[in-house]
């Protein structure tokens, strides 16, 4: 039998805005950055904003697009050599040098960590054979990513040529910051507090320490300052700091608790401090007011669909990531919301490829306002099936089809069987009963041999 869900309760647009969650406690307090943003990491939506669509020049935060980029592209335990360039000098430096050799993920922990321009501009030299390439590569991740206004025009975030050359968003960011969490290298990097660093010619090692002092449980120096400060966060899991001139201070951070994890980004931040503080807030009103809710899991069976001429009947679909909605702390979204399967084609015929997308599962609301949708995609691949497929057998079908044709051939043939069996039986009864008839008639003649006949000549009986 087929096994058909229905489905209750899920979607709208990927990354969509906030639909309307109700009365909420009180706004974050003041934020300095000049622009913000907090969104769910799960859902995508946003929970606050402050001239989060203003172009702005993003510093150092631009490393977490360098560092999706070589994730995506570079096998990170090779070991690479350090091409000749004119090296950064300004702001946190390696001192890296022309001809030393080390692993793509020393590299990536070297500029994440402590913010090391020039390891940024190294990197974008190997996995893009030069600047202008290798921004070219982090302006399309940064689409993929899901961000409309990011152009960014160096790998390090120090912007010589002005504000109006390199520039993104807060929203961008975040969007960013959400999909390099996905990933569990880069989750690991960002979270990390200190690593050591090998350069393998020489094997000589160096501490890095990360800049983020949201992670530390303790008083810590800030942007190279003699002033320390504790700002720690419990659930914090990263990302990135920046500072210059032109962009400020600036932060994009994540912290999770339970199931719900929040982006936070700040940027132009009053001092190096309230970057830190800006984000902490955001956290707090994120926390105290909304969860996240997941709807139904990545990757498991979520529907079976029909498929047409196929070597299988059906195809099992599922989700890439997980289904989650945001909604507020207090609300009980198993009662209230449902989750629809919407297939795209009316009729699926074979060949279907693994992967292949075929629908949404949709979340609504109690009112039936879509909060998220999700992409439907096969979990397995339907070849086209044999010449049974076309009358709607498929090949998984094929054995059970022919034990039931096979059954009623047999029980064909034994009914003809059966009655060719009668039939002979009551041509042979009707045979042993004109034997018995000539026989008995043969043994009467042997009886009475002179049996009396009538003679009707005249009238008279004539006996013999």
């Amino acid at each position: 039998m087929f096994r058909k869900i229905i489905c209750t309760a899920v979607v709208a647009a990927l990354m969509m805005p906030v639909v309307s969650f109700g009365a909420t406690k009180e706004k974050p307090e003041k934020i300095s950055g000049t622009s913000a943003i907090l969104m769910d990491a799960g859902s995508g939506q946003i929970l606050y904003e402050k001239n989060a669509e203003e172009k702005r020049d993003p510093a150092s935060i631009t490393k977490m697009l360098n560092a999706l980029v070589i994730i995506d592209t570079m096998e990170l335990d090779k070991v690479v050599t350090i091409p000749e360039y004119s090296y950064e000098t300004v702001g946190h430096v390696y001192g890296i040098k022309a001809g030393e050799k080390y692993t793509v993920r020393d590299l990536l922990y070297a500029m994440m960590l402590p913010s090391n321009n020039d390891v940024a501009e190294a990197l974008a030299l190997i996995a893009g054979g030069d600047i202008s390439g290798f921004c070219t590569m982090m302006n399309d991740k940064a689409k993929a990513c899901g961000g409309k206004d990011t152009n960014f025009t160096n790998p390090n975030g120090l912007n010589n040529a002005g504000q109006e050359h390199h520039r993104t968003t807060a929203y961008d960011l975040a969007m960013i910051a959400s999909e390099g969490m996905k990933n569990s290298t880069f989750r690991k990097i960002v979270k990390t507090k200190k690593y050591e660093v090998t350069e393998k010619t020489s094997g000589k090692t160096r501490v890095v320490r990360n800049t983020n002092a949201c992670l530390y449980d303790r008083k810590v120096k800030i942007d190279d300052g003699n002033k320390k400060v504790k700002l720690y966060y419990k659930g914090c899991n990263g990302i990135k700091t920046g500072i210059t001139s032109v962009a400020g201070y600036c932060f994009a951070g994540s912290a999770r608790r339970g199931n719900t994890e929040l982006i936070a980004v700040s940027l132009n931040a009053s001092a190096p401090e309230e970057r830190f503080r800006d984000t902490a807030r955001l956290w707090d009103y994120g926390f105290a007011n909304y969860k996240t809710y997941t709807a139904a899991k990545a990757s498991e069976y979520i529907y079976e669909l029909d498929v047409k001429k196929g070597n299988l009947a059906q195809v099992d679909l599922g989700i890439k990531e997980d289904l989650d909605v945001t909604v507020l702390k207090k609300s009980k979204p198993e009662e209230t919301l449902t989750t629809e399967v919407k297939i795209y084609e009316d009729e699926v015929i074979a060949p279907v490829e693994k992967g292949e997308i075929l629908g949404e599962l949709v979340c609504k609301n109690e009112d039936g306002n879509i909060m998220r949708a999700e992409e439907l995609f096969a979990l397995e691949d339907v070849s086209e099936g044999w010449i049974l497929s076309a009358i709607g057998i498929s090949n998984e079908e094929i054995p059970v089809f022919l034990l039931v044709s096979a059954l009623v051939i047999t029980a064909f043939l034994i009914f003809a069987l059966t009655r060719k069996m009668r039939i002979r039986r009551r041509k042979q009864r009707r045979r042993a009963k004109r034997e018995r008839a000539v026989r008995s008639r043969g043994r009467e003649r042997e009886r009475n041999p002179f049996g009396n006949t009538d003679d009707r000549r005249g009238g008279r009986n004539v006996r013999y």
